[in-house]
C-alpha cells in the first residue's frame, strides 16, 4: 500500500477507545489512500484516507487514522513518468 493506492475497506473500523474521534470505515467500501504514517505512540502503520478528514488527537497532535489491516489494495497507484508528463502536455 501507498499514497495513492485504491483501498476497498474488508474489516469496518470499531471504536474501541472512547476518546477516539473518528469517522468509522465501512466494510465493502473503496477508499483512496491520502498518507501512510507511522503512529507516534507504537511506530504501527496509520492510512489516512482521501475520503475522510478525522479530527485531531490533541495528544498526539496528529489526526485519527486507520489500521491498514482493515484495508485491501485493490489498485495501486499509476507509475506515471516525467518524460510521459511533458510529451502529454507537449501534444495537448
Amino acid at each position: 500500500m501507498k499514497v495513492g493506492s485504491l483501498v476497498k475497506c474488508i474489516r469496518s473500523t470499531v471504536i474501541i477507545n472512547p476518546f477516539w474521534e473518528g469517522t468509522p470505515a465501512i466494510a465493502g467500501e473503496i477508499y483512496t489512500i491520502r498518507d501512510l504514517l507511522p503512529n507516534p505512540s507504537n511506530g504501527a502503520p496509520v492510512i489516512y484516507l482521501e475520503e475522510m478528514k478525522n479530527a485531531i488527537n490533541t495528544f498526539s497532535g496528529k489526526e485519527y487514522g486507520y489500521s491498514p489491516d482493515d484495508f485491501r489494495e485493490i489498485q495501486p497507484p499509476m507509475e506515471v513518468s516525467l518524460e510521459q508528463i511533458l510529451q502529454e502536455t507537449l501534444h495537448a
